[in-house]
């Protein structure tokens, strides 16, 4: 790869710049939350066990926290493979243009995974990776063409969170 000289207006870069934001100053962390509601991201009155509707209301919320870091984690785990899938493609695109939008969004998504890690650690802990996440994120990150490793964050992991994120909105307490 050789430098073939820096480029010209407005581009994708120069819109990525406009658009930063700061995880640590721009999310009010220090607001008091319920702890009924923080990490419920179950459907209301969705729960199918009997087992756990016997628990008592204190052990519900602590299982509601367990279980959304869990699926959480998965989310900060599939952010983490985005950086680094996106620290490969600075490296590997080939023109400057690619490469400097490729360097806001590794960026961008070290952003992502400090605000998982801290919700999460409001919860409860980081739970491990899930196989078939983990399987997706190394095909992705062993890819020998930089536009199989696009598509492969772009269009699969992408969507794949996506609608994750959509499902997990429609049923949601926790905003």
């Amino acid at each position: 790869m050789s430098y073939t000289g820096f480029f010209a207006g407005e581009d994708l870069y120069e819109v990525a710049k406009k658009e930063q934001w700061n995880a640590a100053l721009d999310i009010p962390w220090e607001i008091a939350t319920d702890a009924s509601e923080v990490g419920d991201m179950t459907a209301p009155n969705a729960e199918p066990f009997d087992f756990v509707k016997a628990l008592s209301k204190d052990k519900q919320i602590e299982l509601a926290k367990r279980r959304s870091a869990q699926l959480l984690s998965n989310f900060l785990h599939g952010e983490q493979g985005a950086m680094m899938i996106c620290g490969q493609l600075v490296e590997v695109v080939p023109d400057m243009d690619g490469k400097l939008y490729a360097a806001t969004q590794v960026i961008d998504e070290a952003r992502h995974v400090e605000v998982f890690a801290r919700y999460i650690k409001r919860l409860d802990r980081v739970y491990p990776l899930m196989t078939g996440l983990k399987n997706l994120l190394n095909a992705v990150l062993q890819a020998d063409l930089w536009q199989m490793k696009c598509i492969g964050m772009q269009v699969i992991a992408e969507s794949i969170a996506m609608g994750s994120f959509k499902t997990m909105r429609a049923i949601t307490h926790d905003e």
